[in-house]
C-alpha cells in the first residue's frame, strides 16, 4: 500500500514542481540541485500510446472529450496517402483486437511492453525488444509513417515541456522531496526515476507503473491542458 502511495505522489510531484515554480513564497535558499528524474522522449513509447489512443477512439461510437486526438494530429490523419492509410488503419485494428481492452496501469504485459518500448530508444529495429512478434512487426511497419506524419512534432512538444521542466526540478525538487517523503513516509528511490514524456498517455493524462517505477506524462493532451502544453500553465 505505501509503495502504491509513493508511485503515485511521483507523478503528483512533476506537478507539483509546475506549482511551486510559479509560487513567490518560496525562498531562494531552495535553489538546491536534486538528480531526482531522468527525463526521455522516446519514438516507440510515443508511437505505442499514440496507437493505443486511436485504437480506443476506435471502439468508441462517440469520440469522449478525455480521449480526443488533437487538432494537428486528427488533420494529419488526413494527410496519409492510401498505402500509408492502410498500413495505418492495420496498426490501429490491431490495438483494437490485441491490446486496446487491457489497462496500462494494471495489465502486466502492457507494463512489460511499456518498459521494453522505453528501454529501445534508441533502437532502430526494436531487435533486442521482448515482446509479442506480432506487437513488434506492427510497430516496425508503423514506424515510418509515425515518423513522417507527428514524430517530428510531437518530440519537439516533448523536448520543450522536459526543458521547462528540469530547471524547476534542479530549483525546487529536494525541497519538495523532503516535504512529500515525509508526508507519505516512503524514501525517494536510490537512483533517478525514469519519465517518459508522451503526446498522449492514459484517459488521465499521466500514470506510473512499478517495478521499476516509471511516471509516463501526457505533454500536450488537449483532454488535460485544454489543447496548451502543461508547463503553459505555470
Amino acid at each position: 500500500m505505501r509503495f502504491a502511495c509513493m508511485r503515485l505522489w511521483i507523478c503528483f510531484f512533476c506537478s507539483a514542481v509546475f506549482c511551486i515554480g510559479s509560487s513567490r513564497d518560496v525562498v531562494a535558499q531552495q535553489n538546491v540541485q536534486a538528480n531526482l528524474f531522468d527525463f526521455h522522449s522516446g519514438f516507440w513509447i510515443n508511437l505505442h500510446h499514440f496507437l493505443y489512443r486511436q485504437a480506443q477512439l476506435s471502439e468508441l461510437q462517440k469520440e469522449p472529450d478525455n480521449l480526443a486526438l488533437s487538432k494537428a494530429d486528427s488533420d494529419e490523419l488526413r494527410q496519409l496517402s492510401p498505402a500509408e492509410c492502410r498500413v495505418w488503419n492495420e496498426a490501429v485494428s490491431y490495438y483494437s483486437r490485441s491490446l486496446v481492452k487491457n489497462d496500462l496501469v494494471f495489465d502486466d504485459e502492457l507494463i512489460q511492453t511499456k518498459n521494453q518500448l522505453e528501454d529501445a530508444e534508441a533502437s532502430s529495429d526494436l531487435a533486442n525488444a521482448k515482446m509479442s512478434a506480432d506487437l513488434k512487426a506492427v510497430l516496425l511497419k508503423a514506424a515510418p509513417i509515425y515518423r513522417k506524419h507527428w514524430w517530428e512534432r510531437h518530440n519537439a512538444e516533448n523536448q520543450e515541456w522536459i526543458a521547462h521542466l528540469e530547471p524547476l526540478v534542479e530549483r525546487y525538487g529536494s525541497i519538495l522531496n523532503a516535504r512529500m517523503s515525509s508526508i507519505y513516509d516512503e524514501p525517494w528511490p536510490q537512483h533517478p526515476v525514469r519519465v517518459d514524456a508522451v503526446a498522449y498517455a492514459n484517459w488521465a493524462g499521466a500514470y506510473t507503473t512499478p517495478v521499476p517505477t516509471r511516471p509516463t506524462i501526457s505533454t500536450t493532451d488537449p483532454t488535460q491542458y485544454k489543447g496548451r502544453p502543461l508547463w503553459s500553465r505555470v
